[in-house]
């Protein structure tokens, strides 16, 4: 979500025309952002840019996340049958879903805003499944699921947010009725299933990405969190009921000044109990604060490292009652292990209790309304 907001701000800024985003055919409370499409799109198109969205079923190349796991399930010797393979997709060869993004940007203006682009065959997960296995002169014997196998195994190349966009696009396919006009658009056919599922068990696998350390490098924490707002809230408050109520709710443990000194930049610092020496100092960066983003640079504190300057930024996600409290590139002064299970702990029940917090603020502003 950060990513599309930054990419629609990056837009605008540089007088981009038009912008093409392919996404999934996922439900719109998908677990990672990368299932949330619409949320996608209405953060790539909240600064001006016009923005078309396909959204997609599973795209058949070898290089796909999600045709790597069913080719994975087609070469074991039994994988196991989870109850979900049975829902019916409409996979798509990756040369139509390429043939409708150039249609696309030969002539934006000629689309609107969201399209669903699926392939010509509906066939259920299982069966594409066994057709790459027969592809591959593989007779798959599947393996039913139970205590010992309670899910199928899955490619360790491939990441976890991808595993559950599988299971989430197993659950309910086909989400939006406008159909790409794939015909018209690009004066053919689509690619005939039979024929896309050939390439993809003939293309030579992709080699797998072996791991390297970096070594030398530091260990750098980024923490992604996503909050509701209270109505009519908005980053710039969040950022500041932040600074007011961490010492507050732990009024035992931490204290807290801010220095809002008009001819400087804000700074808030947090103390342990009576101790002179702040565990963190944040800093406002006005020149990139908004009031739907709010970015403090970490600049001191007995936690942080000096040379590497982190940042704790707000970001209200756009036309939405959510915002999204990160910390990017922070280098911690406790070693890693021991930051891990303490610092890194700490701050996640912070963020829980702050989110508590705010529905409090919700509740109470309901009971007023009512």
């Amino acid at each position: 979500m950060l990513c599309a907001d930054n990419f629609g701000r990056a837009a605008a800024h540089h007088g981009l025309r038009h912008i093409l985003y392919l996404g999934c055919d996922t439900p719109p409370n998908a677990a990672h952002d990368l299932g949330r499409t619409h949320e996608i799109h209405n953060a790539l198109s909240a600064y001006g840019v016009p923005v078309t969205t396909l959204r997609l079923p599973l795209v058949l190349s070898p290089q796909s996340p999600l045709t790597r796991i069913a080719q994975h399930l087609a070469a074991g010797p039994r994988p196991t049958l989870q109850a979900n393979f049975h829902a019916c997709l409409r996979p798509i060869a990756l040369a139509d879903v390429l043939a409708a993004a150039e249609a696309i940007l030969t002539d934006p203006a000629r689309f609107g805003d969201t399209f669903n682009l699926h392939g010509p065959e509906s066939l259920s997960f299982k069966a594409l499944v066994e057709r790459l296995a027969e592809h591959r002169g593989h007779r798959l014997r599947w393996r039913s699921s139970g205590l010992l196998h309670p899910r199928a195994s899955m490619p360790a190349s491939v990441g976890v947010e991808w595993r559950d966009m599988l299971q989430e696009l197993l659950a309910q396919p086909s989400r939006h009725e406008r159909a790409f006009p794939f015909e018209a658009a690009c004066k053919r056919p689509l690619t005939p299933l039979s024929r896309a599922l050939k390439a993809c068990a003939e293309a030579p696998r992709p080699a797998s990405r072996a791991l390297t350390h970096r070594q030398g490098l530091p260990s750098l924490v980024r923490s992604v969190q996503r909050l509701t707002l209270p109505p009519g809230k908005d980053a710039r408050w969040t950022a500041h009921e932040y600074v007011r109520w961490l010492p507050t709710s732990l009024r035992f443990l931490i204290r807290a000044t801010h220095d809002t000194d008009p001819d400087h930049p804000s700074i808030a610092r947090f103390f342990l109990g009576p101790l002179p020496w702040p565990l963190l100092e944040l800093t406002l960066a006005p020149e990139v604060s908004t009031p739907d983003r709010q970015l403090f640079w970490i600049t001191g504190g007995l936690l942080a490292r000096p040379h590497q300057p982190g940042r704790l930024e707000f970001r209200q996600i756009p036309r939405s009652d959510h915002t999204i409290v990160a910390i990017h590139d922070f280098e911690p002064r406790l070693p890693w292990l021991i930051y891990r299970f303490t610092q890194a702990l700490m701050h996640l029940w912070v963020v829980h209790r702050f989110e508590r917090h705010l529905r409090g603020v919700q509740a109470s502003h309901d009971c007023k309304r009512s």
